[in-house]
């Protein structure tokens, strides 16, 4: 019962999408965070129902405009909070209090806002020019271009999803505010972890069975997303002694902009 509930507080924590179900129990907020990795499959499903369908009627630009619209939508803009939140904070902290304060900011600063145009600029610029080259590349076979961007959706949705789970259950939680939202999650261990990798290892075997995307794309994406993951964990302690929320969200965004920039490369 509690696998089941816990999928469902997974859904609930990162989307808005409605599931009900309330209250869910702390070890089932907790392993919630093992389903990150299937629950970012989801939403790259629905991303790219999105797009295809809106790529067919108005073109590139527009569907990837769509596309991001619409799960910042499904996801309430969690995860680039995340990332507004974490550039305000580390550049315009000069010490660690500092940090927090501006953390717990809700207004969104110069850093924060620059950093969200640059990610989402740079993530609707791929989305744009992705068709192009997926339809001149001989690595795609004999694919539809639907096909083809569904499983590089559902690719960059689910992996990126997977790496702050690991920084959440390798390293300290930073802040102790308890009315944090990430709060309910912070005690994931090891074995929370686990289960997000065995979910992210399945969704990747699935992808690569039906030859969404290749081997030379998911081993080019884990080291990269792993050199990112231990970098940013690095700099994480080194300015808060863990990791927050925000730290976690903004880890996700990047990530995210480092398999795009994988998928080119392979393509």
């Amino acid at each position: 019962m509690i696998f089941f509930r816990s999928i469902r507080a997974s859904v609930l924590f990162l989307t808005r999408i409605p599931l009900g179900g309330y209250p869910y129990s702390d070890e089932e907020n907790k392993w919630s965070t093992a389903h990150f990795p299937l629950v970012g499959a989801m939403l790259g499903v629905l991303a790219a129902l999105v797009y295809c369908l809106a790529f067919s009627v108005l073109g590139p630009w527009p569907a990837s405009f769509l596309m991001l619209g619409v799960m910042c939508l499904l996801t309430g803009g969690f995860h680039e909070d995340g990332l507004a939140d974490t550039a305000d904070a580390i550049g315009g902290a000069y010490n660690r209090e500092k940090l927090f304060e501006i953390l717990k900011d809700s207004r969104l600063g110069s850093f924060g806002t620059l950093a969200l145009v640059v990610v989402i600029g740079f993530k609707m610029s791929c989305l744009a020019t992705l068709p192009d080259k997926v339809l001149a590349s001989a690595a795609v076979g004999d694919h539809s271009l639907a096909l083809t961007m569904l499983g590089l959706l559902v690719f960059t949705q689910s992996l990126s999803r997977l790496f702050p789970v690991i920084l959440l259950v390798c390293m300290p939680y930073a802040t102790t505010d308890a009315a944090a939202k990430s709060r309910q999650v912070s005690r994931a261990d090891w074995r929370q972890g686990v289960t997000a990798i065995i979910w992210a290892a399945l969704v990747l075997a699935v992808l690569v069975f039906t030859q969404l995307i290749s081997v030379e794309l998911v081993g080019v994406s884990l080291l990269a997303g792993s050199v990112l993951a231990v970098l940013l964990a690095r700099y994480f302690h080194y300015r808060a002694g863990g990791v927050t929320g925000d730290f976690l969200g903004a880890s996700q965004q990047l990530i995210e902009v480092t398999l795009f920039i994988c998928i080119f490369a392979c393509l």
